[in-house]
């Protein structure tokens, strides 16, 4: 399993990964026989890890609660009207309209 896979199926961001591993806190990880950089975890370590991370006391479990949450907080405000991406998305619509009109 790859980390954006692994990423993916824990609900995490890569960075939330990151933090974790600077914590030394993901799971092992294994570089693939006959390449340089291509890294991968192994189904034990990722039984290992959901083992872990299920204990409430967990600084694991900490990080990935405050991560999955930031990703929500994330996403919910980019679909509000006042976030900045959709404030010059509808200016843009404006000026556009305004062109043809």
């Amino acid at each position: 399993m790859t980390r954006n896979k692994f990423c993916a199926a824990e609900g995490i961001s890569l960075l939330t990964y990151k933090l974790l591993h600077l914590n030394k806190l993901a799971p092992e990880e294994r570089i693939i026989p006959g390449t340089l950089s291509v890294v991968d975890i192994t189904p034990e370590a990722y039984a290992r890890w959901r083992k872990m991370v299920q204990q409430p006391d967990s600084k694991a479990a900490e990080i990935v609660r405050r991560g999955k949450i930031a990703r929500r907080r994330g996403l919910l405000s980019a679909k509000s009207p006042t976030h900045p991406a959709n404030l010059i998305r509808e200016l843009r619509a404006l000026k556009a309209a305004s062109k043809t009109a």
